[in-house]
């Protein structure tokens, strides 16, 4: 019901001129090239589409709806791959929000964008940009003369509800993010706990469901843009850490972009980032799913991003390698990609 009522009220902003559309359209080549020894090469063709709108229902109220293809059972991807028998894309509904904005502040209610600040040249390590928060979040922000920034961030996530013999599950997490600026350039500097609480059956057995088992991540990054002899570099560092586990609980990360003109409207930036998780670091259901090694990890990403307007061509690469590789295993397990991506 609650869901026929947000399409009724979007129809009405829509009526009268109050609704804003986004969207993205990415068709993407990969090729796994070096995978699992248990695994054959894999080239594939695949796509994704992502249709949102939003509108200000009341002064201070935004409500929000976004379609995406992929399967809805699966929160780390909205890609779907080409070569089912010409069968037609699976749509699901990802977002479906309201939220209370005040000033600079706000308060989300439903399932949104997971609102916490991430690293800018390569992202999702331990947040999959694909997977939206459930539950509320809320941010409050100071700003000063000199720009200096700074917002607080909490969030209160449902995981898993009305399961057998099984209490509810809950994430908790804040994070604190200082933006300044640094000559021509501006970098964040945040800090984040994520809190997710063990659960226990009825019989005092701790399930063997990772959403219901003790993390208490902290996440610290850096990053942003510095200026550098006339160009600006794109800068992102992380370093993680998860204090429910004794062993293997270390990760961090150092990425670098440079944007730069290459003729016409044209920018290309080359970038890379280099970063390791170990087993025991991140949630592996939150975390990104670009490797192929799953937790426990160093890997590699490189790339150069083509931009003109709201058009981007992108080529780049993924290897990884994990901790304990098995006899037989090649070194590195390599993934190439060729994205092109259109947004509205």
């Amino acid at each position: 019901m609650s869901l026929l009522v947000a399409v009724a009220t979007l129809g009405t902003a829509l009526a009268e001129d109050r609704i804003e559309f986004s969207g993205d359209l990415r068709y993407r080549i990969e090729d796994s090239v070096a995978r699992p020894a248990d695994a054959d090469p894999r080239l594939r063709q695949r796509i994704r589409a992502r249709l949102g709108a939003r509108s200000t229902i009341l002064e201070e109220i935004d409500l929000g709806l976004r379609l995406r293809t992929g399967n809805p059972l699966d929160p780390n991807s909205s890609h779907v791959d080409l070569g089912h028998e010409f069968a037609s894309f699976g749509i699901a509904l990802d977002r479906a929000y309201l939220k209370w904005r005040l000033g600079d502040h706000f308060i989300a209610a439903g399932k949104f964008d997971h609102p916490f600040v991430d690293t800018p040249v390569y992202s999702g390590l331990v947040w999959d940009g694909d997977i939206q928060g459930e539950g509320l979040a809320a941010n409050v922000r100071a700003v000063s003369t000199d720009g200096t920034s700074w917002d607080l961030k909490a969030i209160a996530y449902n995981t898993v509800e009305n399961r057998d013999d099984l209490q509810d599950g809950y994430l908790l997490g804040a994070q604190s993010a200082l933006g300044f600026g640094v000559g021509d350039g501006r970098l964040t500097l945040s800090n984040a706990y994520y809190h997710n609480a063990e659960i226990e059956d009825d019989d005092g057995d701790v399930t063997d469901l990772e959403l219901l088992e003790e993390y208490r991540v902290v996440d610290n990054l850096l990053g942003g843009e510095l200026a550098l002899g006339g160009l600006k570099l794109s800068l992102g560092g992380r370093f993680v850490t998860n204090l429910a586990a004794e062993d293997d609980n270390i990760g961090w990360q150092a990425g670098v972009g440079l944007p730069l003109r290459v003729g016409g409207d044209w920018t290309v930036e080359p970038w890379a980032d280099v970063h390791s998780l170990q087993a025991n670091a991140t949630m592996e259901t939150i975390s990104g799913d670009d490797h192929q090694a799953g937790m426990g990890y160093t890997g590699v990403t490189a790339g150069l991003a083509f931009k003109r307007g709201k058009l981007t061509v992108q080529p780049w690469l993924i290897m990884d390698q994990p901790e304990d590789q098995p006899p037989g295993e090649p070194g590195w397990y390599v993934r190439a990609r060729a994205d092109v991506t259109g947004k509205f």
